[in-house]
């Protein structure tokens, strides 16, 4: 037998596609993540599950990239480095949402190297050694950011501190294919 629809709600409008549906809900949680780290600067949690998140949504997803950025979400990922900066987790969430957020995203990079997040990846890089997952996530962010770094001045020993630090961490997580994978595109960029 045919299968057959329900009539559209008088509520929906047939000409809005499924990608502006979601990508409206998209909006809506990024301003509401955005929102909760605004409202809780100084609580580690949120600030952990909103890197996290702000991560996630910008993965593969250029509009949530461009959404993050000019709702503040950059300077607020900045911030919550700045303010955790002996929490590695936080740390490690940070990088993460960094990477994605600069993944292939020009404008991005400018205003997270502007800002200060390459010298405060590094910093974590540091920091933290022993964090498989930050290593990996931080080689991330500084293969997706080292075109905008080497723009300004005194680059040259930005970017030959980061090649150090992405080299130690290629030894110490040898058996890391994913560190090892990350760390080659940071270095061949």
């Amino acid at each position: 037998s045919p299968i057959t629809r329900e009539p559209l709600s008088p509520n929906i409008r047939p000409n809005i596609t499924l990608r502006k549906i979601i990508q409206s809900c998209n909006d809506a949680r990024v301003l509401s993540e955005l929102q909760s780290m605004k409202s809780f600067p100084t609580s580690l949690s949120i600030q952990f599950e909103g890197c996290c998140d702000l991560g996630n949504m910008a993965a593969d997803n250029r509009a949530n990239q461009v959404a993050i950025a000019g709702a503040g979400g950059i300077a607020l990922i900045i911030h919550a480095m700045q303010e955790f900066s002996t929490s590695g987790e936080l740390q490690d969430m940070a990088c993460f949402a960094l990477a994605n957020l600069a993944a292939s995203n020009e404008a991005n990079c400018c205003r997270i190297t502007t800002a200060g997040g390459f010298e405060l990846v590094l910093k974590a890089m540091s920091l933290f050694p022993s964090l498989e997952h930050l290593q990996r996530y931080a080689c991330g962010a500084l293969g997706n950011l080292v075109a905008s770094v080497s723009t300004q001045p005194n680059s040259d020993h930005i970017v030959q501190l980061a090649i150090g630090l992405i080299l130690k961490a290629m030894k110490k997580f040898v058996t890391s294919a994913e560190l090892q994978y990350t760390a080659c595109f940071s270095l061949g960029n």
